[in-house]
């Protein structure tokens, strides 16, 4: 890939494009092969080292381990396999087998839907569940890392910081933190929707029909998302609502150029990511429409509950390499925060640093070109600079007061945000493409200077810098704690279900929190195909109140939702640990 000087790139006057493209390089040159050699290789080992680090664990452990817990983490591969087996013809797909005999409840989590791309072929294969849903990310992973890295190249970043900005969006200390809740690895899908949107945007005028199609396939897959992990699909969704008017507030002239080109090319493409966008959304409300029928939704006091203060702008968690001892040193943050999952995942300090001094870049006169690209570039580090800075802003509370509470009686979607500060795990994207854009203009700035020294000594401070910012996503937390090895001897004891058995619920386990036991009557349910009226999700269905196993009364409560539902005959309990399944009668008793 040919990098060309800023003056060279850009958005033209006459309106024929709307992001800096490289041309030929002059005279139809081509680059020296070495040359090609590295800059290919550079990204590649940079992919190998962050991916070693990042699934280590699961590597280092002959694959047996998997990101997350004994109960979302099994929940997440419940629900994947039931969505598995719907696409193979034998499951529902709206009504998995648990809260039995409640209807569409697939609609209770993430449906995960874009990961069968991956999912589905690794089963059908011979991968087990636990597997192939561990496998799910790490094939994802140098997807994501392409797309970032061909995206900032589509900028005009070098290659350098197109690798490390690929780097430090695949694999940062937030998304490592969060990796227990596997749907934000939907953030994944997200470049590859940024990178097809920008090329269909810029090439328009010049190869229409690939634009349409580029962007009904971004804004299809991105209707999808929301299908697979709304977190990250919303967020994505807030980021351009702040990106996308600044930045093209900022190159107005251009935009209006680009409009006038050829507005009925722009209404087709307009119109062909619209209505792939629409149609990718019907999934979406054929499995969450009936949850919202009934009401089902968060309160705000439950957003405050979950939401940051100011000091978790440096809350990297309680075993990041560089960060968690200087922050306890200087008790900035007590260990009770460091290792609350949900505020505990800020950008990390020199990241932070690096995007605001691209923003006090991007406001210095005379260090941009007086380009279309010039323009357009420095327009993108403002608007990415403001995501992660509104990202903070909104999500934060102060003395139980949130400015989330806007978007909350606003925007779309913003009420069933539990968590605000997962959001930053979508402004790592925003992040990254202004360090890139304002870090490749002030290096070439510097190699400009005319004193060796001085310029020597400018070029390597700002590489110790941008190493550091890899160094510093780090955590040497053990994120993959779920055993393959462990479930399946878990499981080992129970067998087929009597045939009497229409349905079940899973006795106490002492010794073991309630979730732990709700997952296992679903993986029961789900392997021995017997619906089971135990349940484990982010909502419960009305009038089910058994998710305590611990509590005296839990085989009554068990009980009496079977005989209220009138699904009391063929109920049977099972021990799980001793694989004993007994016939409960009508009236509660065990035959």
């Amino acid at each position: 890939m040919n990098a060309t000087s800023p003056a060279d790139s850009g958005l033209q006057g006459n309106g024929q494009a709307l992001a800096p493209r490289r041309p030929a390089a002059p005279g139809g040159t081509v680059k020296p092969v070495g040359s090609a050699v590295v800059s290919a290789l550079f990204p590649l080992a940079l992919y190998l080292a962050g991916f070693f680090v990042f699934f280590r664990r699961q590597i280092f452990s002959d694959f047996d381990l998997v990101f997350g817990d004994r109960g979302d983490a099994r929940f997440v591969a419940f629900i994947h396999e039931h969505v598995c087996r719907w696409l193979q013809g034998g499951a529902e797909l709206l009504s998995p087998p648990f809260f039995f005999n409640q209807t569409k409840t697939l609609g209770y989590s993430d449906a995960f839907l874009l990961d069968q791309i991956i999912y589905a072929p690794l089963r059908l294969f011979g991968a087990e569940p636990l597997l192939a849903l561990s496998l799910v990310a790490m094939v994802l992973s140098p997807i994501a890392f392409l797309f970032v890295y061909l995206l900032l190249r589509r900028l005009d970043v070098s290659v350098t910081l197109a690798s490390l900005g690929a780097l430090l969006f695949t694999f940062p200390n937030n998304l490592f933190l969060k990796s227990g809740h596997l749907q934000h690895f939907a953030v994944y899908f997200i470049p590859v929707i940024a990178y097809c949107a920008l090329v269909a945007v810029s090439d328009l005028q010049r190869r229409p029909l690939r634009a349409y199609l580029l962007a009904a396939f971004a804004a299809g897959l991105y209707g999808l998302v929301f299908s697979t992990g709304y977190y990250m699909a919303w967020f994505f969704g807030l980021g351009l609502l702040i990106f996308t008017p600044i930045t093209g507030y900022l190159v107005w002239p251009q935009v209006r150029a680009w409009w006038r080109a050829d507005t009925s090319r722009v209404l087709v493409l307009g119109s062909a990511a619209g209505v792939s966008f629409v149609a990718a959304l019907l999934p979406f409300a054929a499995i969450y429409g009936p949850v919202l029928a009934t009401g089902a939704g968060r309160g705000f006091g439950e957003y405050l509950g979950f939401a940051p203060t100011p000091i978790d702008l440096v809350n990297v968690g309680s075993q990041n390499l560089v960060w968690s001892g200087l922050i306890r040193w200087l008790h900035l943050i007590g260990d009770d925060r460091l290792n609350f999952g949900e505020v505990s995942i800020a950008l990390t300090p020199v990241v932070q640093i690096l995007v605001a001094g691209s923003a006090i870049l991007a406001f210095r006169p005379g260090f941009w070109p007086a380009t279309a690209g010039g323009r357009f570039s420095r327009a993108m580090v403002i608007a990415g600079a403001a995501v992660c800075l509104l990202f903070y802003l909104l999500s934060i509370k102060t003395h139980n007061h949130s400015l989330f509470r806007v978007l909350y009686n606003v925007v779309p979607g913003a009420n069933a945000i539990r968590v605000g500060y997962r959001g930053m795990v979508v402004a790592n994207l925003f992040a990254v493409t202004a360090i890139g854009l304002a870090f490749t203009q002030l290096i070439r700035f510097l190699l400009l200077q005319p004193l060796a020294l001085p310029r020597v000594g400018k070029l390597a401070a700002c590489a110790a810098l941008l190493a550091f910012a890899a160094i510093e996503q780090v955590n040497l937390t053990h994120a993959a704690r779920l055993s393959r090895n462990f479930e399946r001897m878990h499981l080992a004891a129970v067998g087929q279900s009597p045939g009497q058995c229409r349905t079940f619920y899973v006795a106490p386990q002492p010794g073991h929190p309630p979730y732990e036991i709700q997952d296992d009557a679903m993986m029961v349910a789900q392997a021995r195909h017997v619906p089971t009226i135990n349940g484990f999700s982010g909502i419960f269905p009305p009038r089910w109140n058994f998710y305590d196993t611990t509590v005296a009364d839990y085989e009554r409560r068990a009980v009496g939702w079977a005989v209220e539902r009138g699904i009391a005959e063929g109920l049977c309990r099972l021990d799980v640990e001793r694989g004993i399944w007994t016939l409960v009668a009508q009236d509660g008793d065990l035959r």
